[in-house]
């Protein structure tokens, strides 16, 4: 059904009286709406239930009624400031929003937009018949990213359009009616190739640390103590459609560095990664994340190998970030 929630009520309007859009203009998450009251959705719902109908309700949460209203009146009473961007029933305020040119998103014309994730990426729409060439602020760290939508990143390079972020600030071409997104995840020369195999490690030496198109050297075997504990791994990181986390590691547990038999993390929580896997107990380990794409290919993360060691409590969880 259309969403339930509080909207702004237009007795006029261009596009006649009490258009059809007009419940896509929440001004509260109230459920007295155009449809009714609370009660009244919920006897609906009820209803349905025991007919054995599910209910499948529509939301809106990137928006509220637009800032252009000049009617105010609502269908549950609720009131709303559509110019000053205050919505007193939820309540959000005008520092609660994201506005034009605020580091968050930027415009360069009526059909052209840019939108920052900060750290972890950016990308850019124009609707128009044009190309649109302009700089964009970013929250990116200055270098290469390899633009998504023509092709991402390889191991060499970028299988499509290269952006260069200078200053935290991109330079970037957007294509007529078309679109461009970097990430951190796809930056040129750090793609999802294959890592290539480093030499096994002496027993007497320090593993070191892989890069990030390069599998970790193994570490000597540890000796390990009898019984297991539970540990759990939860990192922050973020995937296109299709793309899944792993961790692999220096045990046999963590699949012995080998990436066919690492642990595959859940995505319930995303973007934050979990699993909880029997590890040795009373034993120091080494460990790393990857991601592996649909079609198996595998991106390590990049700097040095982590370590932990385990004792003998019955759990343990580590939380970390994709490096």
């Amino acid at each position: 059904m259309a969403p339930p929630a509080e909207s702004v009520s237009l007795a006029t309007s261009d596009s006649g009286v009490h258009p059809w859009w007009e419940i896509y203009q929440p001004v509260s998450y109230n459920l007295t709406s155009r449809f009714g009251t609370r009660a009244e959705f919920s006897s609906m719902v009820t209803a349905c239930h025991n007919a054995g109908v599910r209910v499948y309700v529509d939301a809106v949460v990137n928006h509220m009624a637009g800032a252009n209203n000049t009617l105010t009146t609502t269908y549950g009473g609720s009131t709303f400031n559509p110019s000053g961007h205050a919505y007193p029933a939820v309540p959000y305020v005008y520092d609660d929003f994201h506005h034009a040119n605020d580091g968050y998103w930027t415009t360069t014309s009526g059909n052209v937009i840019g939108f920052s994730r900060g750290s972890l990426g950016w990308f850019g729409l124009n609707n128009s018949s044009s190309a649109s060439t302009a700089g964009y602020p970013t929250g990116l760290a200055d270098g290469v990213y390899c633009d998504r939508i023509t092709g991402g990143a390889s191991g060499t390079g970028c299988n499509g359009t290269a952006i260069t972020v200078a200053g935290g600030t991109a330079s970037v071409t957007i294509p007529a009616n078309s679109a461009v997104a970097i990430d951190v995840n796809a930056t040129s020369g750090g793609g999802t190739t294959s890592p290539t195999a480093s030499p096994s490690a002496s027993a007497t030496s320090a593993s070191p640390s892989p890069s990030v198109t390069s599998s970790p050297t193994p570490s000597p075997s540890v000796t390990t103590s009898a019984g297991t504990v539970a540990a759990t791994f939860n990192v922050y990181a973020t995937t296109t459609t299709g793309t899944d986390v792993y961790v692999v590691g220096s045990n046999a547990a963590l699949g012995s560095w080998s990436t066919a038999n690492a642990v595959k993390l859940s995505a319930a929580g995303y973007p934050i990664w979990t699993s909880t896997v029997p590890i040795p107990s009373g034993t120091g380990f080494e460990y790393k994340y990857i991601k592996k794409d649909a079609s198996g290919n595998v991106t390590w993360e990049s700097g040095g190998n982590r370590s932990y060691t385990t004792g003998t409590a019955s759990a343990y969880t580590v939380s970390d970030t994709w490096k």
